[in-house]
């Protein structure tokens, strides 16, 4: 009993293992996992002490030590001789960005890593500059930057002019990166990186319909609003507002961005927007509630005259997946609108079946 409790225990339980009766219990893998993962050196080096003979040093556990450098040193000091140091190993070590665990376990005689983009991804996506720095330094030879590796790159400011300063001449800025670099949802860090990429790449960018969704459904409250703002300033003759970027903004599910930015879009580019229908079912069917009521207020009230409240708008308003949403976004169109809305059967099927909580509403608007 005492076994099976310890060997599903977690970082908070493995604290207590010296308290327990060694003599009951078997120290299974996902134990020593555990202690591993827990960061806890003295319960780790207690194990190897008690119950050495039980215990055999996998992978897995190595790959659950690479976050403590203290578990990590003890285990090569007592157990070295049985740890094979594998790229996924080192991967996770990138992925924690500490330089000198990367060091201690590339280091160590007798074992040889070929760099991995998985590796260089883990570290470009922790936004270890000293990881990534040491790694071109010393196998800078045998390392390609591909696409994916920039990708990663695209939340870390420094990173990216890391990867451009010392391999810039093997860089292209694809459309995904920067499509990646708008969709960052750090208001601060992600506009900064968009200016680089125009700043030191913009010959080789084109500012595509995909691009412009990801900044449209970014779901910071800022982030997307400041990416828009700048590609509008520094690209917008070359930028078209699709029906689809439009539809993005009125989904996103933050409870300011899309409004921001459908608010942004109107006020710049307003004369070559046209509120369809499927605008305004995607606000309808927004799932944050303030999102969806706050973009429906803004279109009724910017576009009032262009939009037809029609049976589709409602059904996407009646069967939204969050019911408080939807009877929010529903209470709108009946109090500005609700003399254009016929409650159709179809209708009161949907709430019936997806949203009760409308349906003294709608029957009460059908006259039942």
């Amino acid at each position: 009993m005492v076994s099976d409790l310890l060997s599903s225990c977690d970082e908070e339980v493995i604290k207590f293992l010296p308290g327990w009766r060694w003599d009951q219990v078997t120290v299974t893998e996902n134990i020593v996992k555990a202690a591993a993962a827990a960061m806890s050196t003295d319960v780790m080096e207690m194990l190897l002490d008690r119950r050495g003979d039980q215990i055999i040093i996998t992978k897995d556990i190595v790959k659950a030590a690479v976050k403590s450098l203290r578990t990590m040193m003890l285990l090569f000091e007592r157990r070295g001789d049985e740890i094979t140091i594998t790229e996924d190993i080192v991967e996770a070590a990138a992925a924690t960005g500490n330089e000198d665990m990367m060091k201690l376990l590339l280091d160590q005689p007798g074992h040889e890593v070929f760099i991995t983009e998985d590796i260089l991804k883990a570290a470009a996506a922790a936004m270890s500059t000293d990881v990534m720095e040491m790694l071109l330094d010393r196998w800078g030879d045998q390392i390609i930057i591909t696409k994916n590796i920039v990708k990663a790159a695209v939340r870390s400011f420094r990173m990216m002019m890391l990867l451009l300063e010392r391999r810039g001449d093997e860089i292209t800025i694809t459309e995904d990166i920067v499509e990646a670099a708008a969709g960052n949802e750090d208001s601060w860090a992600s506009r900064r990186m968009v200016k680089l990429l125009l700043d030191r790449r913009g010959d080789e960018i084109t500012i595509t319909e995909d691009i412009l969704k990801a900044a449209a459904g970014n779901q910071d409250s800022l982030a997307g609003t400041r990416i828009m703002e700048l590609l509008l300033d520094r690209r917008g003759d070359e930028i078209t507002i699709t029906e689809d970027i439009l539809k993005t903004a009125a989904g996103n599910q933050d409870s300011w961005a899309g409004t921001r930015i459908m608010e942004l879009l109107l006020d710049r580019r307003g004369d070559e927007i046209t509120i369809t229908e499927d605008i305004v079912k995607a606000a309808a069917g927004n799932q944050d509630s303030w999102a969806g009521m706050g973009m429906m207020v803004l279109l009724l009230d910017r576009r009032s005259d262009e939009i037809t409240i029609t049976e589709d708008i409602v059904k996407a308003a009646v069967g939204n997946q969050d019911s408080l949403a939807g009877k929010r976004i529903m209470v709108i169109l009946l109090d500005r609108r609700g003399d254009e809305i016929t409650i159709t059967e179809d209708i009161i099927n949907i709430a019936e079946a997806k949203n009760k909580g409308v349906m003294e509403l709608l029957l009460s608007r059908r006259g039942n």
